[in-house]
């Protein structure tokens, strides 16, 4: 039964099938852009890679706007939700997913979710850690081992610097360069949010929304 709520979740109640398979053209030719942009920054001589590099954050951040305005549009079109906070989404979808939920898991599983929650979620709780990260996917690998090299690389350009003002300019190019890594990784969590995400992630959004059923019916019990 619990692999049968976990497929239900990840098939039905995913963002990808509930927004993105909407928005195709938006949110891939906006991976697209980030891609080809990265690679062109790359092959670029390093006199123009820190203005290319500026001049593709401002547009990443003008993608970023037009993929999330569709994104509410989108949820507001289908499901008649508002979207009056800052990113798409928000509470009202979070409860809609929980009102989608609590239907299949009633009506299509005929559980007693008064009676029947804690223990769905504590089996949920189990798969999750028998769901084992690789160690290449635990968070904050990949800024434990690029501080090391990044740190190398730095050294190895102020090494070749005796002027001031251009060691001040490569001072602020990286730390633009820093800034725009950062975004750029947080802009592609953003867009693949549901596409390229791990299992364990996906479980324990279900327990979240699990909870937040549980903690519906109490209120509704403790009321009457």
């Amino acid at each position: 039964m619990i692999h049968q709520i976990i497929h239900f979740y990840m098939k039905e109640l995913g963002n990808y099938n509930l927004v993105f398979k909407k928005m195709k053209a938006y949110w891939f030719g906006y991976l697209s852009f980030l891609l080809i942009g990265g690679i062109v920054i790359l092959l670029l001589p390093a006199e123009y890679k820190q203005y290319a590099s500026i001049f593709l954050f401002v547009l990443t951040l003008a993608g970023l706007y037009l993929v999330n305005r569709k994104a509410k549009k989108v949820v507001f079109n289908t499901y008649r939700l508002d979207q009056d906070e800052v990113m798409w989404g928000g509470s009202s979808f979070v409860s809609y997913k929980e009102d989608m939920l609590k239907e299949y898991l009633e009506t299509t599983l005929r559980l007693d979710l008064a009676k029947k929650s804690n223990k769905i979620i504590d089996a949920i709780n189990k798969e999750i850690e028998t769901t084992r990260l690789s160690i290449f996917f635990v968070p904050g690998i990949f800024i434990g081992l690029f501080i090391p090299i990044w740190n190398q690389y730095a050294v190895s350009q102020f090494k070749n610097i005796s002027i001031r003002g251009e060691a001040v300019e490569l001072l602020v190019s990286h730390a633009v360069g820093i800034v725009i890594i950062t975004y750029l990784a947080s802009a592609l969590k953003f867009v693949l949010s549901d596409v390229i995400v791990f299992r364990r992630t996906r479980l324990k959004e279900l327990v979240s929304l699990i909870e937040g059923i549980s903690l519906k019916i109490d209120e509704g019990n403790s009321e009457k």
